[in-house]
């Protein structure tokens, strides 16, 4: 389906160039307005994430181009603004109805999966073990830091290793330097894992 949607977007952005006298004389209506706003921030996500972007596509960096969703949305609210063919108009809802359709399906599935067996992270098993066990102040990896602490509301208080991003995490595990773990992902000596994946293992010297 991606180069059907990828063909509706060129006939799209043509329709629009086609019609730049139109969607100019708009430049001044809420809707023309909008539409344009919706279209320059997508197009501004898509255009920095392929310039900026190191490497091949990854989960973890995909997210910051998610504001790319505007693109077609703002296309599609000027072509239907500035055509004057009902017909056209007609064909751009049923194509961006079908477009939805194949979307919420897929969201359907998801959800469905979930509901009927849903995940159980192990740091989400991690957040909990640690305060079972009366952790409280530890150190981990930038990922499992932040994840932990949010899921337990900051009771468990997990500095980041590689890049500090709350000030007050790191004083805060300085006044109990005592009480400090570190939580890794690999063993240390025979200590079994605290959960799948995580090790409770003495503070590292720093």
């Amino acid at each position: 389906l991606w180069p059907l949607f990828g063909g509706l977007l060129a006939l799209l952005a043509g329709r629009l160039l086609w019609q730049w006298r139109a969607v100019w004389a708009m430049r001044a209506t809420a809707g023309g307005q909008l539409g344009m706003f919706l279209l320059l921030v997508g197009a501004q996500a898509m255009l920095v994430y392929a310039i900026s972007r190191c490497g091949p596509l990854s989960l973890l960096t995909v997210r910051y181009a998610l504001l790319g969703v505007f693109l077609p949305t703002g296309l599609g609210l000027l072509v239907w603004l500035v055509e004057p063919r009902r017909s056209l108009r007609q064909a751009l809802v049923v194509a961006l109805l079908v477009v939805a359709a194949v979307n919420a399906r897929a969201h359907a599935e998801m959800w469905r999966e979930y509901w009927r067996a849903p995940l159980y992270s192990n740091r989400a098993q991690l957040a909990e073990a640690l305060e079972r066990q009366g952790i409280r102040y530890a150190r981990s990896d930038y990922w499992t830091a932040y994840y932990v602490n949010f899921l337990t509301q900051e009771r468990v208080v997990i500095g980041a290793e590689t890049f500090s991003r709350i000030a007050i995490y790191e004083r805060t595990i300085e006044q109990h330097p005592d009480e400090v773990v570190q939580v890794a992902t690999e063993p240390c000596g025979t200590a079994p894992a605290i959960v799948p994946g995580y090790y409770v293992c003495p503070a590292r010297p720093r």
